[in-house]
């Protein structure tokens, strides 16, 4: 193989290919909402938002979030950390990580929670008393 081919080789690779099967042994327990974050881009349909959504996990895989963007904010679709961090008041500096984060891709958007989980209401009124969310 010549020089060349190899770097066409390399020039059409896919940049990633979704695997076939998911299996859920892989699913990482301590998440129920988000066990496998290679599932959740399975979720969106292509056309239902005015732009891409945005997959977040923290950089030590404790937190996983998506955002969307819809009429000039931000939707903060599901936001969960791992279930041994819970009750420890460190979801707050989580999900500013994420909406930080969020705001590189969005630009600075409200970010909303229009749909909350009845077992989340607490939190999210904390939230959004903190001035985190709107």
């Amino acid at each position: 193989m010549t020089a060349f081919e190899r770097a066409w080789n390399v020039v059409k690779a896919p940049l990633y290919e979704y695997p076939e099967d998911i299996d859920d042994a892989d699913d990482d327990l301590r998440f129920t909402m988000i066990p496998d974050m290679r599932r959740i881009g399975l979720t969106y349909p292509d056309d239902e938002y005015e732009g891409e959504p945005y997959y977040w996990q923290s950089f030590d895989e404790k937190a996983k979030g998506t955002m969307h963007p819809e009429d000039g904010d931000a939707i903060i679709d599901m936001f969960e950390i791992a279930q041994e961090l819970r009750g420890k008041g460190l979801a707050v500096d989580y999900l500013r990580e994420m909406i930080e984060e969020a705001h590189d891709e969005y630009g600075d958007r409200p970010v909303k929670v229009p749909v909350i989980n009845p077992d989340a209401v607490g939190f999210w009124n904390k939230m959004k008393e903190r001035g985190v969310v709107q």
